[in-house]
């Protein structure tokens, strides 16, 4: 049996900045073939909240625990997210797409992923703006597949805020300097 060792991803997401109605966002682990997650929930959602009147951030502060055993670094986990908001009728739409690698190096780590959405053509955008709605990708694999994703016409619309904090045990068999 191969050699493994333990990644903790332990953190929050904070919150996001960008988004001047009420938002909630779903969030879910990708990783590679060697890394198996032990404890914890490979997906998830948050609440929703308004931002104030002034203001453009919303508050989440949800939290993420994660235990993960691996037999090698391929495939090292990424977070994968949907912003998605409500309008003034309480419809969802999609606000935009993420994507960040996970930190390899332990101890804390405050990180903003950029967060965009697909651009439509004329007629989608029209749609969106008067009827409501926002373009969706239709393979949802590229918003975290990089060899794809700069096909993407795309706008960045805002930043989701978290802080992480990774704990390593059992990697001196690796050899390798975290």
């Amino acid at each position: 049996m191969a050699q493994s060792a333990d990644a903790y991803f332990i953190g929050r997401i904070e919150g996001a900045s960008g988004f001047k109605q009420a938002a909630f966002c779903r969030f879910w682990f990708v990783n590679g073939t060697q890394w198996r997650l032990v404890s914890g929930l490979a997906l998830g959602q948050t609440q929703t909240d308004k931002s104030g009147d002034d203001s453009d951030v919303v508050v989440w502060s949800h939290p993420i625990d994660a235990y993960y055993e691996f037999t090698g670094i391929q495939g090292w986990p990424k977070l994968s997210f949907q912003v998605w908001q409500h309008d003034e009728l309480g419809r969802s739409y999609l606000g935009g797409y993420a994507f960040c690698p996970l930190p390899m190096e332990p101890g804390n780590h405050k990180i903003d992923v950029d967060v965009w959405r697909p651009i439509g053509t004329n007629v989608e955008e029209l749609t969106a703006k008067y009827i409501g709605g926002s373009p969706l990708l239709k393979n949802q694999e590229l918003a975290h597949l990089p060899t794809d994703r700069y096909k993407l016409k795309s706008e960045t619309v805002g930043k989701i805020h978290l802080d992480i904090n990774l704990i390593l045990g059992r990697t001196s068999a690796f050899q390798i300097a975290f």
